[in-house]
């Protein structure tokens, strides 16, 4: 065999020392995060789909992930509620984001808006939102399906629920 060599290869393995307690502690802290993060973005994802307001005799609830809550009615300005375009009424659009959800289509949580106040907003559009004042130091900013059963039934005292 002319053009051949043969090599003798030695190879020499050496095992890597085991990691201390510390370091597999740590590694079983990230994976406990990294399930409970995925836990709670899967409940996220799940609640989504089915936020909705609520109207009782005594308290309006907004029912959105994370933020949800319950007002009392006695400190919701009714006569001042309405039905608003953000497109035509740019001053009661959100401007900044202070703590919330903003995708494409969906943004819920508490928003700085364009004339300075603040606001609770759950919005999947920007044509066709309930506009709600409150007595406290923030108004809210909701898309329903039916805006103008909501605000009739927000201004006559009547009750309705799931709009």
């Amino acid at each position: 065999m002319t053009g051949m060599r043969v090599i003798k290869v030695t190879e020499l393995v050496f095992d890597i020392a085991e990691p201390s307690t510390a370091a597999a502690l740590m590694m079983a802290i990230v994976a406990g995060l990294i399930l409970c993060l995925g836990l709670f973005f899967g409940w996220l994802a799940l609640s989504i789909g089915n936020p909705s307001v609520e109207l009782s005799a005594t308290t309006l609830r907004i029912n959105i992930p994370l933020y949800g809550r319950s007002i009392s009615r006695k400190e919701i300005v009714a006569e001042k509620a309405r039905i608003v375009d953000l497109n035509d009424e740019t001053s009661l659009g959100p401007r900044f984001r202070t703590n919330g959800i903003g995708l494409p289509g969906y943004r819920i949580g508490w928003f700085r808006l364009r004339n300075g106040d603040k606001a609770l907003a759950a919005l999947t559009g920007v044509e066709q939102v309930l506009y709600v004042p409150t007595t406290r130091d923030y108004s809210i900013l909701v898309s329903v399906v039916e805006p103008g059963a909501l605000l009739q039934a927000l201004q006559t005292g009547n009750e309705s629920e799931n709009r």
